[in-house]
């Protein structure tokens, strides 16, 4: 079992000292996955250095169970791949690649004078394929002009679909065609939500700054699905609980996608089943 998404953040003044700085936080996560019978992959581990202003000129060595770490200039961490530089390019056009693929796949059922109507196009649009480009905008948001073409570039391909408009109309005609708003102001504005709401951050709104404290009252989350339909089940140190031990996990390596489930007793000393099995490749 790989004990996956492990995420380890450390700053510093100079890029040569994470060599020393890290051995101790890597050997305290190699401890407690050998406490949990977790296995460590090496192949999959790997580190990035965000420089502040000026570029790399070392590379810290960095180890973890007696294998090196391997260097990127970018990786995918929870569907977002982040460069070194944060320009966010890589992961818009992994995006952009996945949005064609949805539209290809929708436009089998839509042709240009038969098949499925614009409003139901529409309707899979703003439930499904907006969601997925927006995903993690709170995150990557930025008053970027390059940021802005790239999000635009992409929505623009569901838009023809919906239309059923020539490929040289332009974004702006998409746009009041489709009734759908540019996509970096939805973006733009589930940023400024995320922060007023979920950092509770002043926001400016025109000449008026807004607080949190202001709109409390008007931001009431409904209570969510596992108080609503309860599961009991427990989480915590396995040495302390009663009962059997499950523990599952999924993975992704070379391409090929695979789960597994492997069971122990309440002291987490005998092993009493384990099954795994490879799914489709594009599961993950």
């Amino acid at each position: 079992m790989f004990a996956d998404d492990i995420l380890l953040l450390a700053s510093d003044t100079a890029s040569y000292k994470f060599s020393n700085s890290l051995v101790n936080p890597l050997r305290e996560i190699e401890l407690w996955a050998h406490k949990f019978n977790l296995k460590i992959n090496p192949i999959k581990s790997k580190f990035i250095i965000f420089p502040f202003a000026k570029r790399v000129t070392h590379i810290p060595r960095l180890k973890i169970c007696g294998k090196n770490i391997r260097n990127c200039s970018e990786f995918k961490y929870l569907g977002l791949i982040f460069d070194d530089r944060l320009t966010w390019v890589s992961h818009f056009n992994s995006v952009k690649g996945r949005v064609s693929g949805i539209q290809y796949k929708i436009k089998r059922l839509s042709r240009a004078t038969c098949g499925a109507l614009p409003e139901v196009l529409k309707e899979i649009y703003l439930r499904a394929v907006e969601k997925f480009i927006l995903y993690g905008a709170p995150i990557w948001f930025s008053e970027n002009v390059k940021l802005r073409n790239k999000i635009l570039q992409i929505q623009r391909i569901p838009l023809l679909g919906i239309s059923k408009a020539y490929r040289t109309v332009s974004t702006d005609a998409l746009h009041i065609l489709c009734g759908c708003p540019p996509l970096d102001l939805v973006a733009k504005n589930d940023f400024i939500l995320f922060k007023l709401f979920g950092r509770h951050c002043p926001i400016q709104v025109g000449d008026q700054t807004i607080s949190f404290d202001d709109v409390a009252h008007l931001h009431s989350d409904p209570d969510p699905p596992w108080n609503v339909i309860s599961f009991p089940w427990a989480i915590g140190d396995p040495d302390n609980q009663i009962g059997l031990n499950i523990f599952t996990d999924g993975s992704k390596l070379n391409n090929k996608v695979g789960f597994g489930i492997v069971c122990f007793d309440e002291r987490i000393d005998e092993h009493l089943w384990s099954v795994s099995e490879s799914l489709n490749d594009e599961a993950a």
